[in-house]
């Protein structure tokens, strides 16, 4: 939030604030070549479940700090995403076929770091197929604002990943400007 000054509320306002994002994301993808392994083993999957350990469930966005206490959530199956997941590793950016994507409030203003643990479920098309044993990652350092990407080979060879952290969602990282209503928002945003 802007904190406006009194004596300020009839003055116009044009200032810059950046934004930050109050959660982490979570992504896991897959390589190409594992995913069509799975395929043509029979195995398609279309939902996906993640059960997390040592994370939060309110945020309190005045006071910029998490409510409660840290505790295990699970985000029920639901359809893999559709698009791909794009991740850098070594250096080196790649596409993967998406598996899951979900947002963990993960820390606040004093301690914006977590680590947690990752139990990774899924159910084939028909609904008759599903991961048994799970996959489960242990220790998964989370941070708010920064993607978390467990990506590899996740369905034939769950052994084989990657995890990283990028320090954004997406490229350039965006700021809000607060305006006076003299311009529109849009041809400022165009402006800058």
């Amino acid at each position: 939030y802007y904190d406006v000054k009194p004596g300020e509320t009839m003055q116009p306002i044009n200032e810059d604030i950046t934004l930050y994002r109050p959660f982490a994301q979570l992504n896991l993808g897959t390589e190409e070549a594992d995913w069509e392994a799975a395929v043509k083993a029979g195995v398609e999957v279309a939902e996906t479940e993640i059960i997390v350990s040592n994370v939060y469930t309110a945020f309190s966005a005045f006071n910029d700090e998490v409510v409660g206490e840290p505790q295990k959530v699970t985000y029920k199956l639901n359809a893999k995403p559709s698009d791909a997941l794009y991740a850098t590793i070594d250096g080196t950016e790649q596409d993967y076929v998406y598996l899951a994507l979900n947002y963990l409030l993960v820390g606040d203003k004093r301690n914006e770091k977590n680590l947690t643990d990752v139990e990774f479920i899924w159910k084939n098309a028909a609904g008759d197929k599903t991961n048994n044993p799970t996959t489960v990652f242990h220790n998964v350092p989370v941070q708010r604002n920064y993607r978390t990407n467990i990506v590899g080979w996740l369905l034939t060879n769950a052994a084989e990943f990657n995890i990283t952290i990028d320090e954004s969602f997406e490229e350039p990282d965006y700021n809000m400007i607060a305006v006076d209503g003299t311009q529109a928002a849009e041809d400022i945003a165009e402006n800058k």
